[in-house]
This record gives C-alpha cells, sequence and structure tokens, in this order.
C-alpha cells in the first residue's frame, strides 16, 4: 500500500513538472513581448491578468483563484513540487524500513526454525532420560534415579527452566508473532463494534502479542460483554486473581463464570477486603433468599465463606483448592523481602512459624551498608507522651509527629548516601494506624525540608498494601496512658506494616503503650521483639 502512495505521487509529481512546463513555454508565447516588456502600465497589467485567468485549467480555476499572474502560478508550483518530493521521500523511509523488518522478520524466522529443531531435540532427550539413562557397558539401562546423582535431581527444575523450557516459551512467543503477521486485522470499520464475533477475533487476535490482559474486577465483566447483554462465558483460558484476600467473594464471584480455570493468590493474613454489608444484614438477606433456613445457621456460610460481610475470594478458594500445604491451598512459604529479625515477627503473629526466611540475618549480611549497622535492624526510638488527642474516630500526636519529622530530617542525607543506588523516595516511609497523624506527621516532615514536596512518603497500613522500602517507621500515636486498642486488636494491619520492611523497623513512639500486653498479642510481640534494641 505504502509503495502505491509512493508511485502515485510520482505520477502526481510528473503531471505537475509537466503543466509546469505549459505556464513557463506556452503560456509566455500567447503574450507580445511588449506587453510582458511593460507589465507596469495598468492596462497591460489588466491583459496579462486576464490571459492569466484565461490560460488555467479547470482544476486551476478552483486551486489558484487567488493568483493572478504567471509568476504567481509557478511559484505555486514549486511550492507544490516540493511537498511532493518531501512526501516521496517519507514514502520512501517507510518502504526501507519495512524491508528491514522483512529481512529482520527473514532472519528470525530462520533462528525459531533452527530453535525449534533444538527444542525437539532437548524434548526428545528429556523424554528418553526421563526412562532410561545411556546403557551400560553391559547392554543393561538403569533408571533415571540412578543415573542422576542427588544433587542433580534438586535442581532438575532449575535445570528444565534454563533450557527446555526457556526455549519452548520462546518458541511459542515467537511463533505467535509470525501467526498475528499473517492474520487478516479487523476491518476498521469493524473495530468499535461488539458483537461476539468482532469481540472474540479481537481478543484472540490480541492475544497472539499480549497473551496477558490486566485489569479490575469492576471493569471486567464489562470487557467481557456484546451489545446484546450475551457475556463470553469460559472464553478466559486461565483467571489469575491477585491480592485476593483483600476481594469480597461477592465482588468477584460472577468472573469466575468468564473463565474455564482459575488461579487465586492472596494472603488471608494481610489487609481484608472493604466490606459493605454488616453482619446481620448479611444474615437476614440469606435466610430471606433461602440460603439459610434462619439466621442461626449463618455461621456455616461463614466459615465456608459464601458470605459478604466477612469472608474473601481468597478465604473461598481455600475452600475448593484440591491441594493442600499446612492448612488447604498451596501455602507459598519461602520469604525473601526481609531480614530474619524482621520477618519473625510476622512469623510468629499470623503464620505460626511456617514461613521459611530467605534473606538471612542482617547482622551477618556483609552488604549491608556500614552505616545501617549503627542503628538495630528491629527496635524502638521513645518518644515520652502522657497521651494522644482524639480527633473524631481518629487520633493524631502532634509532639511524635514533630519528633518523627526533626529526626529524619537530620539524619536522611547520611540514609540516602547509604543507599544511593535506589531513588531516594525509595529509602524511608512512615506508617501510622491513623490518617489524621498521618497528615499531622506529612505536615511536620515539610516543615522539616522547608519545602511542599518531600520525598518521605507518609501513610497508613491499608496505602502501603503491596509497597517496601528500605526504612520503615512505625508511628505508635498512642501515649502511656493509651490502651493501644487499635494495634493490639489488628494483627493482620500490624503484619502488614512490619513486612513492608526490607533493612530496618523501628517504632517510633511512647514505649509505655506497647509495654503492657500479652506476648500472644500484636502489641505485646512487637514489645518483646523490640524492647532490647533502644536507639
Amino acid at each position: 500500500r505504502v509503495d502505491s502512495l509512493r508511485k502515485a505521487a510520482l505520477n502526481k509529481r510528473q503531471e505537475k513538472c509537466l503543466r509546469m512546463e505549459e505556464w513557463e513555454s506556452g503560456f509566455k508565447s500567447q503574450i507580445p513581448w511588449y506587453v510582458r516588456t511593460f507589465d507596469f502600465i495598468p492596462s497591460f497589467k489588466n491583459r496579462i491578468i486576464r490571459w492569466t485567468q484565461g490560460f488555467k485549467s479547470d482544476c486551476e480555476i478552483s486551486e489558484t483563484s487567488s493568483l493572478q499572474t504567471q509568476k504567481e502560478v509557478l511559484s505555486y508550483y514549486q511550492t507544490l513540487l516540493q511537498d511532493i518530493d518531501n512526501e516521496v521521500s517519507r514514502f520512501s523511509d517507510i518502504i526501507s524500513g519495512l524491508d528491514s523488518q522483512i529481512r529482520s522478520l527473514e532472519g528470525n524466522a530462520e533462528r525459531v526454525k533452527s530453535l525449534l529443531k533444538k527444542t525437539l531435540t532437548v524434548g526428545y532427550e528429556m523424554q528418553r532420560i526421563n526412562t532410561y539413562a545411556p546403557p551400560k557397558s553391559d547392554g543393561e539401562y538403569v533408571s533415571m534415579e540412578s543415573f542422576i546423582s542427588k544433587s542433580k535431581t534438586d535442581n532438575i527444575n532449575d535445570y528444565l527452566d534454563t533450557t527446555l523450557r526457556w526455549r519452548s516459551f520462546w518458541l511459542a512467543v515467537h511463533y505467535y508473532e509470525c501467526v498475528w503477521l499473517e492474520t487478516e486485522p479487523i476491518v476498521e470499520d469493524d473495530i468499535w463494534k461488539t458483537t461476539y464475533s468482532v469481540i472474540t477475533e479481537k481478543y484472540r487476535h490480541l492475544a497472539m502479542l499480549s497473551p496477558c490482559f490486566v485489569m479490575t474486577f469492576y471493569m471486567l465483566p464489562a470487557k467481557m460483554k456484546t451489545y446484546n447483554d450475551r457475556f463470553l462465558t469460559e472464553f478466559i483460558d486461565l483467571l489469575i486473581v491477585d491480592e485476593a484476600g483483600q476481594t469480597s467473594p461477592e465482588v468477584a464471584a460472577a468472573s469466575f463464570a468468564l473463565a474455564k480455570k482459575a488461579i487465586v493468590v492472596g494472603d488471608e493474613y494481610q489487609i481484608p477486603p472493604v466490606w459493605g454489608v454488616c453482619r446481620s444484614l448479611d444474615a437476614a438477606l440469606a435466610a430471606a433468599c433461602g440460603v439459610i433456613q434462619n439466621t442461626e445457621e449463618f455461621v456455616v456460610l461463614e466459615k465456608s465463606g459464601l458470605n459478604t460481610s466477612q469472608s474473601s475470594v481468597m478465604k473461598l478458594a481455600l475452600g475448593t483448592c484440591p491441594y493442600r500445604k499446612y492448612d488447604k491451598g498451596l501455602f507459598l512459604s519461602e520469604h525473601r523481602r526481609c531480614y530474619d529479625e524482621i520477618i519473625g515477627y510476622c512469623n510468629d503473629l499470623v503464620y505460626r512459624n511456617r514461613l521459611e526466611l530467605m534473606r538471612g540475618s542482617g547482622s551477618k549480611d556483609a552488604k549491608r551498608p556500614e552505616i545501617m549497622k549503627s542503628y538495630p535492624i528491629i527496635g524502638y526510638h521513645d518518644i515520652p507522651v502522657a497521651s494522644s488527642e482524639k480527633v473524631d474516630s481518629s487520633r493524631r500526636n502532634t509532639a511524635e509527629a514533630k519528633e518523627i519529622a526533626q529526626w529524619i530530617k537530620a539524619r536522611f542525607d547520611v540514609f540516602r548516601s547509604a543507599y544511593s543506588d535506589i531513588k531516594e523516595e525509595e529509602i524511608i516511609a512512615v506508617i501510622t494506624p491513623f490518617k489524621v497523624q498521618a497528615s499531622e506527621i506529612r505536615k511536620q516532615l515539610r516543615t522539616a525540608f522547608d519545602a511542599q514536596k518531600v520525598p518521605i512518603d507518609v501513610g497508613t497500613v491499608h496505602t502501603f498494601q503491596g509497597a517496601e522500602r528500605k526504612i520503615i517507621i512505625f508511628s505508635t500515636t498512642y501515649g502511656a496512658n493509651d490502651s493501644g486498642f487499635f494495634i493490639d486488636n489488628n494483627s493482620n494491619l500490624m503484619n502488614v506494616a512490619v513486612s513492608r520492611a526490607k533493612d530496618a523497623f523501628w517504632v517510633f513512639g511512647s514505649i509505655e503503650c506497647i509495654k503492657n500486653g500479652n506476648t500472644a498479642s500484636a502489641k505485646g510481640l512487637l514489645y518483646k521483639y523490640v524492647k532490647d534494641c533502644k536507639f
């Protein structure tokens, strides 16, 4: 198509050049020499204008209506030819680029053929090894278990990931790129149609290049719906639900009908969903709809997760999953983000010591910045305050917020030099249980840094779900005479808050507020971890 446009532009250029020659020679021959010579005389000038208009073709009359003399018309043609030359040059560049891409694709095709041959060879060899190993000298075959040593069988998955599986994945990706190039695109007029055939064709076409589509549960049904309210049921090959512990069942349930299979990933011990229905209403609705005989039976729905007042998609999935590790579901036990000293708190608090701590101890990490060795990995900075200020349903501790801001400002340059290999916004974050306290800390930080924008994020635990920082400062907000109820009764929130810290978790506030508590509770366990590490 580009080549045809280029040829059309060249033909147009040739046509305009011929016409320009007619204006230069033919038109000139029609005008007496004395008229051309004395064209400044009004009567001669008017005659030239009349002859110019008479010499124009039908096309030129509309295109050059404002041009009165031969010189103006010739200037118009010169500009027009320059534009055509630029257009031809652009088309030539596009064709050159396409030729380069074709050569690249041809080269890729050859590499794909070569890789396919290697992959099939490796696949055949792996199949043969899985059945028999090479024969012994006496001609007898031995099993794979005796052929490959224990150390090699432990790493067989790593070996497959870097050989056969990697090659298979690479081949599949480029195979579908080739299929996409050979597939006829959707007709331009049909792109915005929402008929069943157009939508299915569109998604299959896109999936050749981008097989994974990312969207929320609120968007998914709309994207899988046709104009006549028909849904693409069982159209999705695999539905992967991330952060399923934060999603209420009624929000996600219908979307599962759109998929053939599902993998549900999440953590019941992190931030729960925001439920819009209270328990009593949930039970009453279940009884009214005949799901249960009476509200006393509602406890059965709570146990299974089939309710909308305290359940999650994660809880619901655990009840149907055929796999088991510890409890129902496949427990992902390896933890690599935090130093062992930090994640040990979460392991004791909610995971019943089932996490496998993979990063190691911070005190033994040779790569730990030297300046960080002056501070504990998990510890506390005591800010003696009698009590916090209650603001509606939230709390504020201005003295604590001010000291946190000043403490950070005095040492931020040191921390920035210690972590010079990352962005300064990724070094420190301040987490607090209360929104009002978060606002107060942000205000004090702006004052301390003397700037509107401060390279430190501050927020409640919900703000940092899924995030991480090298250093987390936890503002308790409570004073010595406060109960610390919110901390003590929200194990999930404390689990999230502590596990955001990669290298250091520091509690800032009145140590008295967490001192008195059962070591099995969030508050009492936190004191147990930090009590010997004051700074």
